[in-house]
């Protein structure tokens, strides 16, 4: 089981300014915010609570893609 994870708010997120923060979550499409660990961990919980999982790679990013850098 792998999680790919989007845009999540961290110490380095937490120090940019606003503008920055707006352009980073754009391309979110629900909800429209940048990830909270707690979900993270709410999601790697359930991985191993759910015995039916098993080789998949499960993404948690608000529906976002990364473009071209």
């Amino acid at each position: 089981m792998t999680i790919a994870p989007g845009i999540f708010e961290t110490n380095m997120t937490a120090a940019m300014n606003e503008a920055a923060k707006a352009k980073i979550i754009k391309d979110a499409i629900f909800p429209e915010r940048m990830g909270k660990a707690t979900e993270y961990a709410q999601l790697a919980c359930h991985i191993f609570e759910n015995g039916m999982l098993s080789g998949e790679v499960i993404r948690i990013d608000g529906a976002s893609r990364l473009g071209k850098l």
